[in-house]
């Protein structure tokens, strides 16, 4: 009897050695008379804590490239190439706690078509304050004593049909047929100061218009009193002619 008794000691001491073991490798252990209950609150909280990673593909756009161009007026604009968006794969993990979304993470981001970026040129160049009204020209009449009288302003030789632009920004006060001047164009300007066109084959703009600088307002002719295809250009300012030369920034 008294063996059979010191082998239940010792069947119950080597299980309650081997729960302590558990119970050590387990965390906290809560002792109640013969029995032993394991908390498992910490290996809860580790099953609950996860994160997500996942892959998906996005649009995006390449920052616009500016450049400056000293050839092109301050206030003059070209675009020079059109944008076009790319796509890139970006890997995101998802980290969560008890559940609970907590933040995410870009893991990585891999361009798969590279954006095209937009490419505008801006102008640098400080306009003057009068621009010549036609491109390839040469002069074949200038200003002053002509033929025993005063030529009113400069002729600019140039085949028929080429674009006349205004001078200066203004409002058309005159257009349409002008006598010895054939078809002609006058526009005044803010300050008063009237510029003419002459000669011209036609008139595209009407009555009161306001016109930029550098504005199609014409197409140069040999209507009129004229010798040959060319532009007649005037600046009158408070009624008198003066030579348009001086007032260009270049001829």
């Amino acid at each position: 009897m008294e063996e059979s008794k010191i082998r239940s000691y010792k069947r119950r001491l080597k299980a309650l050695l081997m729960g302590v073991i558990v119970l050590i490798a387990w965390g906290i252990v809560i002792e109640c008379n013969d029995y032993i209950i394991m908390a498992v609150k910490e290996r809860s909280m580790s099953i609950s804590n996860s994160s997500q990673t996942y892959t998906y593909v996005e649009e995006y756009v390449a920052p616009v490239q500016y450049v400056y161009d000293e050839d092109m007026y301050q206030d003059e604009m070209l675009v020079y190439q059109e944008g076009e968006s790319g796509s890139k794969s970006i890997t995101v993990m998802s980290v969560y706690e008890n559940g609970t979304f907590q933040e995410e993470k870009i893991l990585d981001s891999e361009i798969v078509t590279p954006a095209v970026p937009e490419i505008i040129y801006l102008g640098t160049k400080e306009r003057p304050e009068y621009i010549i009204p036609v491109e390839d020209y040469f002069i074949s009449s200038e200003f002053g004593p002509r033929w025993g009288s005063t030529h009113h302003g400069v002729d600019l030789a140039v085949p028929t049909g080429t674009s006349v632009v205004a001078a200066r920004d203004g409002v058309v006060i005159q257009t349409g047929w002008n006598g010895d001047l054939g078809i002609s164009v006058y526009v005044e300007h803010s300050d008063g100061v009237v510029t003419r066109y002459a000669h011209l084959n036609e008139s595209i703009v009407e009555l009161g218009q306001e016109v930029s600088q550098g504005e199609v307002i014409a197409y140069s002719g040999n209507t009129g009193y004229s010798t040959g295809p060319h532009l007649h250009f005037e600046i009158r300012i408070d009624g008198e002619a003066v030579n348009p030369l001086d007032y260009v920034e270049e001829y």
